[in-house]
């Protein structure tokens, strides 16, 4: 190491520091045990490896300009402008911040099943980080009040979703994916949870069931659970008295003879009733009641 009265010149920015380890760098391969690089000039060279790729750090004037080749339209060499390359020899990408983001998109629209492969390569790579990434898009989408677009566009989500639910890539992928989770022992967990709590997933089964058969209506379950209210907790049928273990939604005009999913067509009623109206209409399973 250096003494404190020692002097040395910075290779880089020319500047006199005492030549010490609180201003020069640590190089074991030296005598000294210092390098000839002030510790700010090392920072500049690190900040501009990271972000452009070199191996020598390169200041770039701001007035610096240059002309996008795909909008024609010369712009200032800034991180706001253009998107910083590694593999580019000057650093940036070629194309301007705009150009290139309306490429991007273009290409993700035409090949959405790139996007979807690059996402299934990284969830296999890195398990833990995936999680967490959803884990994290969820709670902010929570904190943002849901997901606006959703509420805006209800029929263009619902008829995305239908048609994601219909895809047969997207079903064969859902089953190697519940054969994951058997062989992983998520089966068990989630039998638990179904018997402490049943109502969420016969509400995502019914919805599931409408997607399937294209059925027109949407329901919020708020509303589904005001009209169970509304009805006193109480099967439409034999008035036995329901719980969320024992509560089903059944549809007045059944959906495979043409009814729909909502709130006119949902009531309330417990498991037997349910299954002996199979595909009844509600006068009918009255009648067929009656005659039993």
């Amino acid at each position: 190491m250096g003494a404190e009265n020692d002097l040395q010149q910075c290779s880089t920015c020319g500047q006199m520091y005492p030549f010490t380890v609180d201003y020069f760098i640590k190089v074991k391969r030296n005598k000294s045990g210092l390098g000839k690089c002030c510790k700010a000039c090392d920072r500049e060279y690190k900040r501009n490896w990271y972000h452009y790729g070199r191996s020598t750090p390169k200041r770039f004037d701001p007035e610096e300009m240059r002309t996008c080749p795909k909008c024609e339209i010369c712009k200032p060499i800034t991180i706001e402008y253009f998107k910083p390359n590694r593999t580019r020899p000057n650093g940036w990408e070629v194309w301007c911040r705009e150009c290139f983001n309306a490429y991007c998109r273009a290409r993700t629209k035409a090949r959405p099943d790139l996007r979807r492969e690059k996402e299934r390569r990284f969830a296999e790579r890195h398990p833990e980080k995936y999680a967490a990434k959803i884990k994290q898009h969820r709670e902010r989408t929570k904190e943002r009040g849901g997901n606006k677009y959703a509420k805006r566009n209800i029929e263009k989500t619902r008829l995305r979703e239908r048609l994601r639910w219909l895809d047969p890539e997207r079903q064969a992928y859902d089953r190697a994916r519940w054969e994951r989770r058997k062989a992983n022992g998520y089966n068990e967990h989630e039998q638990e949870r179904y018997k402490q709590n049943p109502w969420p997933k016969r509400l995502k089964e019914l919805r599931h069931r409408t997607l399937e058969l294209s059925a027109p209506g949407i329901f919020a379950q708020e509303d589904l659970l005001a009209k169970v209210q509304y009805w006193g907790w109480r099967c439409r049928y034999c008035n036995i008295r329901l719980t969320f273990a024992t509560l089903t939604i059944d549809h007045r005009i059944p959906l495979s003879r043409g009814g729909s999913n909502w709130l006119a067509n949902l009531v309330p009623a417990c498991r037997s009733c349910n299954s002996s109206k199979h595909n009844k209409k509600e006068d009918e399973y009255f009648e067929w009641l009656k005659n039993d």
